[in-house]
């Protein structure tokens, strides 16, 4: 059973208990509930983190309660269950990657400054090795092990563009590569990963301030300018 799941049916164990917080006086919020507060809400367009919301709840009614001792200490219980079966999914998920190729998340510094360098390196790698494929976020949030809400947040954080932005300037890269060469304007596109010649046109415009063919056209020159010198001064 997945480690979500297991928290999941714990949390939902008695339904007829509340999991919301109960008002109370304010209180300094525990800081653990702090933090699964924030993540839930960065993790509230996906479904497979939907726990995250009561469990937070549940922590912040049992951090703010000085009175039904009997139900603190019932969610108290429960929340060490949760915990030790948590602990048994992820030791097993663990001893599993470590005779796998996949190398293991720095869970500590991902969540400090976005991802840690080798998220990063692999996200990177990943795009700039699938530039003619049709590839989305989510492909490339599966390749670092991450849901694609919390990977876009932190790849931007980290490298201060979106995953997107960075296959488009990858892309246009490998355009400006090839259009030194003999291909034409249509054959770069597709080969770039554009849907056509008029879209790889716009997104290079945007990017550079020019189309390709004015930007090919003044290479040449550039070039052919070079030769003309080198040629001079060797004569």
């Amino acid at each position: 059973m997945r480690a979500e799941e297991s928290t999941a049916m714990a949390l939902r164990t008695n339904p007829s208990e509340s999991l919301e917080p109960i008002a109370a006086a304010p209180c300094e919020p525990a800081p653990t509930r702090c933090r699964l507060a924030s993540l839930a809400v960065e993790l509230a367009d996906d479904s497979a983190y939907d726990w995250l919301r009561p469990l937070s709840a549940m922590l912040g009614d049992i951090s703010q309660r000085k009175d039904r001792r009997d139900r603190v200490i019932k969610h108290y219980r429960l929340l060490v269950t949760v915990n030790a079966e948590l602990a048994k999914s992820l030791f097993a998920i663990r001893s599993r990657l470590a005779y796998s190729d996949c190398v293991l998340p720095e869970t500590q510094k991902q969540y400090a400054s976005g991802l840690p360098r080798w998220q990063v390196r692999r996200a990177r790698e990943f795009l700039a090795t699938h530039l003619g494929a049709n590839i989305s976020v989510d492909d490339v949030a599966a390749v670092c092990g991450l849901s694609r809400a919390y990977f876009t947040s932190a790849f931007r954080r980290a490298t201060g563009e979106t995953p997107h932005h960075c296959l488009l300037r990858y892309r246009i890269e490998r355009a400006k590569a090839l259009l030194t060469g003999p291909l034409t304007i249509a054959d770069i596109a597709l080969e770039c990963g554009f849907a056509d010649q008029s879209h790889l046109t716009r997104v290079f415009a945007k990017q550079t301030g020019i189309p390709p063919g004015v930007w090919r056209r003044e290479q040449c020159s550039q070039g052919s300018a070079e030769e003309r010198a080198i040629a001079h001064a060797a004569g």
